[in-house]
């Protein structure tokens, strides 16, 4: 009887483990799913919260960057300067009294025209974007440090703080190309800023150009749309990420909310400068000897 007894129990008890077994199965199936299904409304997510719009030339319009902020007029621009030095280090400015000499600026142009860096035109801007956006810097690279004994050691650095992008889009109605484009009626410029809102831990206050710069030519453009343009283009094979290096200017791929941009994809051309201009000439500084006469710089065809 004792084994009689036994067995059902035995049984009831084989069949609840096999039904303990099948339980986890079930759950998993189920938790896979979810993990499945979580994911995926997750990438739609991510995907549509950094989907940018395109113009009709298949251009980033800046207006549909996440997080972007329209800003009509360059007045309107403000910015806590606090952690920006505006120290433009590779440009001898107006600001400085230190303008080139008219020879070495001529030479400088038509060197960086002949090896096809460069563009100069004459011409009207439109369409002209401007839009803030807050982010923050999460990188790290390479850096020398120094000893009070001499010695250097290359170390990693890591930096981590807020920041804020200022960034216009423009076109420009070709009216003088002065040979150095290929007859294009018009081109799209772009133009950017980001700056450190905190303290960076050692890195470069701002990228690009300083906020205070950008601000000024935004606003002298407002103001006088047609001018001489001197355009910066993007050298295919010369890429560089925007954090890769600790050099204000450098960079031409850029992260912006966590997302890498080609800066090819906002325009044609970075701005490097703007000047006045009647048509004829244009001064590159104050100085009365700082005037250049277009023909100086035109590319003569052959």
């Amino acid at each position: 009887m004792e084994n009689e007894e036994k067995v059902p129990q035995m049984e009831e008890g084989s069949a609840f483990i096999k039904r303990k077994r099948r339980v986890p199965k079930a759950f998993l199936v189920v938790a896979v799913l979810a993990l499945l299904i979580g994911g995926g409304c997750f990438g739609v997510f991510y995907y549509n919260s950094n989907k940018v719009e395109l113009d009709k030339n298949g251009k980033i319009d800046i207006y549909s960057l996440r997080g972007a902020k329209k800003i009509l007029e360059a007045s309107a621009l403000s910015s806590d300067l606090r952690y920006v030095r505006n120290n433009n280090t590779n440009i001898r400015s107006v600001e400085k009294g230190e303008p080139y000499p008219k020879e070495e600026y001529i030479t400088m142009l038509k060197r960086e025209i002949e090896n096809s860096r460069e563009a100069v035109v004459y011409g009207t801007v439109k369409n002209l974007k401007i839009v803030t956006l807050n982010d923050h810097v999460q990188c790290s690279r390479m850096v020398w440090e120094h000893y009070d004994d001499g010695s250097s050691i290359q170390k990693e650095r890591k930096y981590d703080y807020p920041a804020v992008w200022w960034i216009a889009t423009f076109d420009i109605d070709v009216i003088d190309d002065m040979g150095t484009l290929e007859g294009n009626d018009s081109v799209r410029v772009v133009m950017a800023s980001r700056y450190a809102t905190e303290d960076t831990g050692g890195d470069v206050e701002y990228k690009l150009n300083s906020p205070e710069r950008l601000k000024e030519i935004l606003m002298k453009i407002q103001e006088n749309p047609v001018g001489v343009f001197r355009l910066r283009k993007f050298v295919v094979g010369e890429e560089i990420r925007l954090d890769d290096t600790g050099v204000s200017s450098n960079g031409n791929i850029w992260k912006i909310k966590g997302k890498e941009y080609w800066a090819t994809e906002f325009a044609d051309f970075y701005l490097g400068a703007w000047f006045e201009c009647d048509g004829e000439k244009f001064r590159y500084a104050s100085a009365e000897y700082c005037t250049i006469y277009m023909d100086e710089i035109r590319v003569q065809e052959e």
